[in-house]
Parts: C-alpha cells; structure tokens; sequence
C-alpha cells in the first residue's frame, strides 16, 4: 500500500488514501468498462456548478489549481469558464493517469500528490476543491487549508464545496457526532470556527455548500 505522512487510522479517523488504493484496481477496471459511472460523476458535478458559477467571473485570465482532481471530471466544467491554465492535483497515481489520458488539453496539467503536501513555485488566482475535506480527518483537513493558502495569489480566493462544516458547533460536539455514527462513516464533520481560525489572516465566508477562501 501507498503509505502517506500525516493519515492515520483509529483514533484520527477515515485512512481516505488507504481506501482510495485498496480500491484501485476495481475502480480503473470500472471507469474503463463502464462510461456511465463517469457520465453520472460528471452529472453530479453538472448539478454543483450552476451554484459555482454564481461565485466566479469569467476565468479568461486565472491559473486555476483543482486540489483532489480525482479522474479529472471536473476539468471541463473549469475550462468552460475559460480559464487560461488549469492544474488538477490528486493523491491517487491510478486517478491522475486516467485524467491524463480522458481530459488532455494543451492549457492543462494533472499532477500526482497529496493535496495536503502540495506545494507550487506556481501562485494560482483560484484553487478549487469539490467534497475533498469532508472526507478527511481534522488534521489533513488543517493541512489542506495550509496548501491553500500556500499556493494562492495574494490577491488569488479559493472556493470550496463542502457538507460537512458546522457553525454554531465546537469540535468537541463534531467529534462525538463522528463517535456515534451521526453523520456518515466516511465524513468527518468540522466546526466553521476551526476552520475560520486555520484560514487566517485570510477570510473565509459561507454560501450554502460553498466557502470562500479570501
């Protein structure tokens, strides 16, 4: 197995990359068997980026980073903003050769990495992640903001798209949520408060699902 620093089992929470590599032999064989299951991803995120494009103006000049690209689905939707360079990272090798090889384009580049160790000469105007934190424990989920913010303009924001991020909840209350299986096995819920502090000096605000890194 691919062993990553920083995901732990037991106690810290769901091993996401251990699942994702335990998994991926079936999962490649699946996507290449069975085009639908990737047109019904693609559906999804068709649901999700109407709500995206509320928050962004047109991408004619952005460097877009997309933390936990998965098979790179997602960069379509991006590139039909018109955004001048697209990067996706993800932490599985099987994933990043599949976008590779399904989404390739002249202005697009997918790395392999572990989005909570990424780091980038490069500055990005807007990194991007859809439901990636939500299936992390809380210090991969603190980690991630750090790459955020890491790999953001100074001027540069980042949107994410979470379920899992709860106001007016400390983390004591998220993790017994987690203990007692109220929420699902694989999303580990986070209070905004924490996630607020791990953002400074940036600012974070909320829309729905959507939060704004600024």
């Amino acid at each position: 197995m691919i062993e990553y620093a920083g995901v732990l089992n037991g106690k810290d929470g769901y091993n996401v990359h251990a699942d994702y590599d335990s998994r991926k032999g079936m999962e490649l064989v699946t996507l290449a068997a069975n085009p639908g299951i990737l047109k019904a991803l693609e559906g999804w995120h068709a649901y999700i980026f109407p709500g995206l494009a509320r928050h962004l103006v047109p991408l004619s000049d952005y460097e877009v980073c997309d933390l936990g690209c998965g098979p790179g689905h997602q960069a379509n939707f991006l590139a039909a903003f018109g955004c001048k360079r697209y990067v996706g990272v993800d932490a599985c090798e099987h994933r990043i050769q599949f976008a590779k090889t399904h989404y390739p384009g002249s202005n697009r580049e997918f790395v392999h990495a572990d989005v909570c160790k990424f780091r980038s000469e490069e500055k990005f105007d807007l990194v991007w992640t859809c439901t990636v934190m939500q299936h992390m424990p809380l210090s991969m989920k603190l980690a991630l903001v750090e790459t955020i913010k890491s790999i953001l303009k100074p001027d540069g924001r980042c949107l994410m798209y979470e379920g899992r991020v709860y106001r007016d909840t400390t983390l004591e209350q998220c993790e017994a949520m987690y203990a007692k299986k109220d929420c699902a096995a694989h999303m580990i819920p986070i209070p905004f408060s924490l996630l607020e502090e791990a953002c400074s000096p940036r600012q974070i605000k909320q829309s729905g699902n959507f939060y704004e890194i600024w």
